[in-house]
């Protein structure tokens, strides 16, 4: 189970679901604005709580290694060839990041 920072991000993230989104296979913490059509996704660096540094997001790095290592080309359109590890935080913790 996922730790987080402080009691207050943890209970956005997992009970009440409206505002903060945490993508685990790209670290990638955001505030989620259902208020325009598509819905937008403002990503975050710093907890709005308790102020701690955020994790760098993964987002960069993932595309790159399916694209170098795997050989996907534009791997967000092509996602049904993205291998599952690559869907949860196993790739970038088997990698150190």
């Amino acid at each position: 189970m996922k730790t987080f920072c402080c009691s207050h991000m943890e209970y956005q993230i997992n009970e009440d679901k409206t505002l903060i989104d945490y993508l685990e296979d790209t670290r990638t913490y955001s505030f989620y604005t259902p208020n325009s059509e598509c819905g937008t996704r403002l990503k975050m660096s710093h907890c709005p709580w308790c102020g701690v540094n955020l994790p760098k997001s993964l987002e960069t790095e993932w595309e790159h290694v399916l694209i170098d290592d795997y050989q996907i080309d534009n791997p967000i359109e092509n996602e049904n060839l993205i291998p599952t590890e690559f869907k949860t935080d196993e790739w970038w913790k088997k990698r150190g990041l």
